[in-house]
């Protein structure tokens, strides 16, 4: 274990929030086209149409991918869902955007290294 240095990078995934009856409705529809003894057995969604029925709160998106700008985070992206923002970063930004000491970890045995 060693700190981090501003050569690490850090991988964080962002899940956006959803109303309660936005979920509701997602897994009533889950359900529905998973039961065969539904009419609507094996309709099942495309992203595009998940993403347009049951995204997250209004400006979710914005307001995170807005505060990553802000923090100078420039590789990050939105999945074809809505729903979640996968982003990239130096491991110094991570720690003053989280308020916590990041530490690299190796797995001696295959020299596989984790920034946590």
């Amino acid at each position: 274990m060693r700190p981090t240095t501003a050569e690490d990078s850090v991988s964080v995934t962002f899940h956006l929030r959803h109303d309660e009856s936005t979920l509701a409705a997602l897994e009533q529809t889950f359900w529905a086209v998973s039961q065969p003894d539904s009419p609507s057995y094996g309709k099942h969604l495309t992203q595009q149409q998940i993403a347009e029925r049951f995204g997250p709160i209004d400006g979710a998106a914005t307001t995170v991918s807005d505060w990553l700008r802000e923090a100078a985070v420039e590789t990050f992206s939105v999945a074809a869902t809505g729903d979640m923002i996968d982003a990239t970063m130096p491991a110094p930004v991570a720690e003053r955007l989280f308020e916590t000491e990041i530490h690299s970890f190796r797995h001696a045995p295959t020299g596989h290294t984790l920034n946590r």
